[in-house]
């Protein structure tokens, strides 16, 4: 993705019509979910121009497709260890999403080093602080751990 790709503002054309950007983002979503954390960010940010595609949206979903193509080699590795452990990262960015001012938060958590659970989603409630976004993370973060 291009860097501040939600804050980059512009009068951007249009697609004429969505249907292939939505098959492009669900098989993008499927793909995420599955075997790729590395794009899932990028995926949610596509996601939320679903109903007015431009063709900035379809060159960022193009440039995404490029590079699953040029990772195809790598996999996720589950490896083997006696000292089993649980580790987990999340983050949030504040007021990221320039339109409403909702942030969105990140989660990965590795078993062993594998990783095993990953998402990033828009907050569904509207932070007033970066601590606050950095607390509703951490708390759907938790969430997954039941």
């Amino acid at each position: 993705m291009e860097v501040n790709f939600l804050k980059q503002q512009g009068n951007d054309e249009l697609l004429p019509d969505n249907k292939q950007y939505r098959e492009a983002i669900g098989k993008l979503l499927y793909i995420s979910t599955l075997t790729h954390p590395d794009i899932v960010a990028a995926v949610g940010m596509l996601r939320r121009k679903i109903e007015l595609p431009s063709k900035r949206d379809w060159n960022a979903v193009n440039r995404l497709a490029k590079y699953l193509n040029g990772t195809m080699h790598l996999k996720l590795k589950l490896p083997t260890s006696d000292k089993l452990r649980l580790v987990g990262y999340m983050d949030a960015d504040w007021a990221g999403d320039t339109k409403n001012r909702k942030s969105t938060s990140g989660h990965l958590f590795f078993y062993d080093n594998g990783a095993v659970s990953w998402s990033s989603r828009k907050q569904e409630t509207l932070a007033l602080s970066s601590t606050e976004a950095e607390y509703i993370s951490a708390a759907e973060a938790c969430r997954q751990l039941k």
